[in-house]
């Protein structure tokens, strides 16, 4: 298996799980609060580290009216 035949089925790996994963509600929203936990940690140790104390709100996107998320 050459270089080239392994990054097309990584490429190929990643496609599938995404596609895994955006029919999975469950796995889904486990990644994104997972996701914004990490980005909010993040956030707060830097203002730590320059003095200040921030506080993270996440907006939610609006639904269109299929229910579907815009993106």
């Amino acid at each position: 298996m050459t270089t080239d035949d392994q990054n097309q089925a990584f490429s190929q790996a990643q496609k599938d799980m995404e596609k895994v994963a955006n029919n999975d509600i469950t796995i889904l929203n486990s990644a994104k609060n997972n996701a914004k936990k990490l980005i909010e940690q993040y956030i707060i140790n830097v203002g730590k580290q320059v003095g200040k104390e921030y506080k993270v709100k996440w907006l939610d996107k609006p639904k269109n009216t299929q229910g579907d998320i815009l993106k």
